[in-house]
């Protein structure tokens, strides 16, 4: 297997895996809510909107620095990659984590649409 290769399902893989982490977590985290506080629902919806969009800025910027980062060192050390696997990788990691967040803040709409009259 060529460390291309290699890189690129490392990459693939470990951007599902996020997904679906973050997936369950949101889950987990709307059901406890919608249990035990139904009367401020909305309240911490927009909290929940506010501070899960700043956790992730800070930590796909942090991620993205280290990617980069990571890319330029293959690239000097490994030559025979040509620019298009990294502008490839790049936007592909970008496109993921880009649309992951809209379509949690399209589903947390949808979802104080159609239960805004159970919530109050």
């Amino acid at each position: 297997m060529l460390l291309s290769d290699f890189l690129f399902n490392f990459l693939t893989r470990f951007n599902s895996f996020l997904v679906f982490v973050c997936r369950r977590l949101l889950n987990i985290f709307q059901y406890f809510f919608r249990s035990l506080f139904r009367r401020f629902s909305d309240l911490f919806i927009y909290c929940f909107m506010f501070l899960t969009g700043f956790n992730i800025f800070i930590f796909f910027y942090v991620c993205r620095i280290i990617f980069i980062l990571f890319l330029c060192i293959f690239i000097i050390f490994f030559r025979s990659v040509s620019d298009f696997l990294l502008i490839f990788l790049m936007r592909f990691n970008i496109f993921i984590f880009y649309y992951c967040q809209r379509i949690f803040i399209l589903f947390l709409r949808i979802f104080r649409l159609l239960f805004s009259d159970f919530i109050g």
